[in-house]
């Protein structure tokens, strides 16, 4: 019979290296979430910062354990050679029931947007295309799941990625949820990140800005997006970040419907990186 293992550790991480552990944790759950496995993290507590790791999977009799293979191993030895084996680590194990299956985070948000943001039938795009789908991603980004995944999904994403910026923000009002939902999930698992709103024309009143929220002249910042289509928003956004003194490392965005804006992007320079291409979303 298959079984189902759990493997838990609890984990204590000085305040100044969370950062650190967190980089370290991503490639562990990617190494597992590769091979079949799920992996989540609970910060316990802040301060001296507490976490508790979890791997789950299933193996049959006889199979070899997930988190012995070279590359999980490797990523878990890399963790307690770095911050100790932690503590009150326990196996536990019970038979799988029919059927059963955890679904990813990443799953579960390529479902949501299936079912919330992909509309078939005759449209025009705002480039003035035609087009025989619409993904209408705000339904998704709006809503109280969408926002949760997106967040946990997305802050993983940068760190796959390599970006560390110091805020993330967008052209209003596409960007707005997703930076949000990325900054709030930073600031639960004890990181710093801002958020900030492009506007698409300076404020009329008031202080005039163009970029509102957490934003400042020399930061290192990502660049927010729901649907890239042919990169013009990434673009306005990023120019108005630059002659705001800002530094762009790149473009996260939840869709890419593959029509060119990645080319775009790269070829004045920034790096693309897309939660879900419109293939995935369309592939039922």
């Amino acid at each position: 019979m298959r079984q189902r293992r759990l493997l838990s550790t609890r984990r204590a991480v000085a305040p100044e290296r969370v950062g650190e552990y967190l980089e370290h944790w991503a490639r562990l759950r990617a190494a597992v979430e590769e091979r079949g496995g799920h992996a989540w993290l609970f910060q316990a507590a802040r301060g001296e910062s507490l976490f508790m790791e979890f791997i789950e999977w299933k193996e049959a009799p006889g199979e070899e354990s997930l988190p012995e293979r070279q590359e999980v191993g490797g990523a878990r030895r890399a963790l307690d050679v770095a911050f100790g084996p932690g503590q009150e680590e326990e196996w536990r194990e019970a038979p799988v029931v029919a059927g059963e299956s955890r679904v990813s985070e990443r799953e579960s948000l390529l479902r949501l947007l299936r079912g919330r943001s992909v509309r078939r039938g005759e449209f025009v795009l705002a480039s003035g295309a035609r087009s025989s789908y619409y993904i209408d991603a705000r339904r998704t980004t709006m809503s109280g799941e969408g926002l949760r995944l997106i967040g946990r999904v997305g802050l993983a994403a940068l760190d796959g990625a390599g970006w560390r910026p110091d805020a993330i923000g967008g052209l209003t009002l596409g960007a707005d949820p997703v930076a949000y939902a990325i900054a709030h999930s930073a600031a639960l698992a004890g990181r710093s990140l801002e958020a900030f709103t492009v506007r698409k024309e300076p404020k009329a009143h008031g202080m005039g800005r163009r970029i509102e929220g957490a934003f400042e002249p020399g930061m290192q910042v990502v660049i927010a997006e729901d649907v890239v289509t042919t990169g013009e928003s990434a673009l306005k956004a990023i120019r108005a970040v630059e002659e705001e003194g800002g530094r762009v490392l790149g473009v996260l965005a939840v869709v890419d419907r593959e029509e060119g804006g990645r080319q775009r992007l790269e070829t004045e320079g920034y790096g693309l990186v897309a939660l879900f291409t419109a293939a995935e979303l369309l592939a039922e």
